[in-house]
C-alpha cells in the first residue's frame, strides 16, 4: 500500500493526464487505434534523446563537481536566483525552452543538494524564464516555429516583432526574482561530494549533446536517437537502466489529451463565436485557451480561425505561464524536479505572473 501511495505522490501529474485521457476518449468516442497518430513523435524522439544524454552528464559526476565549484563563488540567494533565471532565458532563445530546462534543472537540483538554503522556488522561475526567453526567437519553442512558417517573415523580423513582449515578460520576471529572494548568504553543507567521476561518460555525453541538437535542427532525430541508444547500451548501459521512461509516457499522454480536447465539437463551436479579426481578441483568447489545452495546440487551433499571427504569437507566449498545463516547459520543470509541494507553489507564482504580464502587454502593445 505504501508503495502505491508513493507512486501516486510521485507521478500525480501523469495520473491526472491519464484520467483526463479516459474521460476524453469516452466523450469523443475516438477509436483507441487512432491514438498513436495524435502524438508528435518528433518531439517525443527529441525528449528521449535529451533524456539519455542529460542523464549521462548527470551520472558522470562532473556536473556535481562543477556545481560545487559554482556554489563557492556565489554569495547570496538573490544572486543565485537571478543568475539561473537569466541563464535559462538566454539558453531558451537558441536551444528551445525544453532543451534549456534539460540542461539547467539537473544543474540546479545538484546545487540544492550541496547548500543548506531552500531555493525550491528557483525551479519555478526557471520554467517561467524558459517561456519568457523562448518567446523572443522563432526557434525558441514549438509554437514559434509553427507561427514562423505560417507568417513567412525573416528570423530578424520575427525577433523584432516579439521583442516588446519579451521585454515585458523578462522584466516582470526579474522583478519577481528580486522581490522573492533576499540577500541571504548561501551556506554550503559541511560534507562535500565524493561521487566517483566517470570522465569517459562525461566527455562522450558532452560530445553527443551538440550533435543531437544539430540533428534536431536538421530533422534527423529519427536517425540520431537509435544511434544514441545503441551507443549507451554498448558502453554505458547503466544510463539506459536509469532513464526516467515515465517522463516520456507523460508526454505521449499529454499529446493525446490535447488533441482529443481540441477535437471536441463544443470547443470548435465555442471558437466559431469569436471575432478573431481584432488583434486584442486574438491575443487574449490565445492566452486563455493556452491555459486549458497548452500553448502549442492552442496555436494550431486558433491559426485555423485567424491570420493575425502577431497577436496569436503574443497570446500563446504570454499564455505559457499561468496553469502548469499552459506550456510543456512547465510540465518538464515539474516532472524533472519531483517535489510534492512544487505543484502548489508553482501556481502561487505563475498565476500572478501570468495576470500581470498579460494585462501589461495587452495595455501597452494593442
Amino acid at each position: 500500500m505504501k508503495v502505491f501511495k508513493d507512486f501516486v505522490a510521485k507521478e500525480i501529474i501523469l495520473i491526472i493526464f491519464l484520467i483526463l485521457a479516459v474521460i476524453l476518449l469516452i466523450l469523443t468516442k475516438e477509436p483507441p487505434e487512432n491514438l498513436p497518430q495524435f502524438v508528435d513523435w518528433e518531439t517525443i524522439t527529441t525528449l528521449t534523446g535529451l533524456l539519455f544524454i542529460t542523464k549521462g552528464i548527470e551520472e558522470s559526476g562532473y556536473l556535481e563537481k562543477t556545481v560545487l565549484f559554482f556554489s563557492k563563488k556565489v554569495k547570496t540567494e538573490k544572486t543565485v536566483a537571478l543568475l539561473f533565471v537569466l541563464l535559462t532565458a538566454f539558453l531558451s532563445m537558441f536551444l528551445t525552452n525544453d532543451i534549456a530546462l534539460f540542461i539547467i534543472i539537473p544543474f540546479t537540483m545538484i546545487f540544492f543538494k550541496i547548500i543548506e538554503n531552500d531555493l525550491t522556488k528557483v525551479i519555478i522561475l526557471e520554467a517561467l524564464a524558459a517561456n519568457s526567453g523562448s518567446a523572443l526567437t522563432p526557434i525558441g519553442n514549438p509554437q514559434n516555429i509553427f507561427l514562423w512558417n505560417r507568417w513567412e517573415i525573416s528570423f530578424f523580423q520575427f525577433v523584432f516583432n516579439l521583442f516588446p513582449l519579451f521585454l515585458i515578460l523578462i522584466s516582470v520576471l526579474i522583478i519577481f526574482t528580486l522581490i522573492m529572494f533576499p540577500n541571504k548568504t548561501i551556506t554550503q553543507n559541511k560534507t562535500e561530494t565524493n561521487k566517483h567521476l566517470n570522465s569517459a561518460l562525461f566527455k562522450w555525453s558532452l560530445i553527443l549533446l551538440p550533435l543531437f541538437i544539430i540533428a534536431i535542427e536538421t530533422d534527423k532525430t529519427h536517425i540520431a536517437l537509435p544511434l544514441i541508444v545503441v551507443f549507451y547500451l554498448l558502453f554505458f548501459h547503466q544510463i539506459i537502466k536509469k532513464a526516467d521512461y515515465l517522463f516520456i509516457v507523460l508526454f505521449v499522454v499529454v499529446f493525446i489529451d490535447m488533441h482529443l480536447l481540441a477535437r471536441l465539437s463544443i470547443v470548435k463551436a465555442f471558437l466559431s463565436h469569436f471575432d478573431f479579426t481584432k488583434g486584442l481578441h486574438s491575443y487574449f483568447f490565445s492566452a486563455f485557451l493556452s491555459q486549458f489545452i497548452s500553448n502549442v495546440p492552442a496555436t494550431v487551433l486558433i491559426s485555423k480561425f485567424s491570420t493575425n499571427y502577431k497577436a496569436i504569437a503574443y497570446g500563446v507566449n504570454a499564455g505559457g505561464s499561468g496553469l502548469f498545463i499552459a506550456s510543456f516547459a512547465n510540465i518538464i520543470a515539474l516532472r524533472l524536479y519531483k517535489k510534492k509541494s512544487l505543484f502548489k507553489e508553482f501556481h502561487k507564482i505563475s498565476i500572478p505572473y501570468f495576470i500581470i504580464t498579460l494585462l501589461i502587454a495587452g495595455f501597452l502593445l494593442f
